[in-house]
């Protein structure tokens, strides 16, 4: 229905918008594709000289500990498409990442050749 394609665009949209905004992100070291990441929002000293910011870091709010400098926002995956994904979306981004090896043509050994080669490039 109509609603629904409009629903789905509205979420491209909002995902495009939100990847964006993580992509201008500061960051002090070189992102790889397949990790993940911890956002945290740095508060301004209420000047227009020092405004607040967010930033990535490698630390989760764990292993920060009670030493977390920053307000913890969320932690996300950087994907090879450089889009990101919420950490808590992984499993389900994973699942929607299976190919049907009988559109395919493929016996079930070759779909595991398959598999295995897609994991391989994965990592």
């Amino acid at each position: 229905s109509i609603r629904h394609l409009q629903a789905q665009a509205q979420e491209v949209l909002a995902a495009a918008k939100r990847d964006v905004e993580l992509n201008h992100a500061k960051c002090n070291f070189k992102r790889i594709p397949g990790k993940i990441y911890h956002l945290y929002t740095r508060a301004g000293t209420g000047d227009e000289n020092t405004p607040g910011f967010t930033y990535f870091s490698m630390l989760s709010p764990m292993e920060w500990g009670s030493r977390q400098p920053d307000t913890y926002m969320d932690s996300y995956r950087l994907e090879y498409d450089m889009s990101w994904t919420l950490k808590e979306n992984i499993l389900e981004r994973e699942k929607r990442r299976t190919f049907d090896s009988n559109l395919l043509g493929l016996t079930n050994g070759q779909a595991q050749d398959v598999a295995k080669t897609f994991a391989i490039l994965d990592h």
